[in-house]
């Protein structure tokens, strides 16, 4: 098992694994349709999609890309 060098913890993980993790991709399927005041049925439902992140994986997230757009600003 390996140990940290500097406190000895045998707990230790690489950071890209706490980041996957800690990490999830979530989708929601809703059931529509209601009755309005009229009688009349309104809405459809709907769909929805993220991402879910503790907030340990968060702090371990890859740097994000710079924009080619804001390199060529800075030029």
């Amino acid at each position: 098992m390996y140990k940290c060098p500097q406190c000895s913890a045998e707990n230790i993980q690489k950071a890209s694994i706490i980041y996957e993790n800690g990490t999830s991709d979530i989708s929601l399927t809703m059931a529509g349709g209601g009755i309005s005041t009229a009688g009349g049925i309104i809405g459809d439902g709907g769909y929805a999609s993220g991402t879910s992140q503790s907030k340990l994986a968060s702090k371990m997230a890859p740097p994000k890309e710079k924009s080619m757009l804001l390199i060529l600003f800075l030029l």
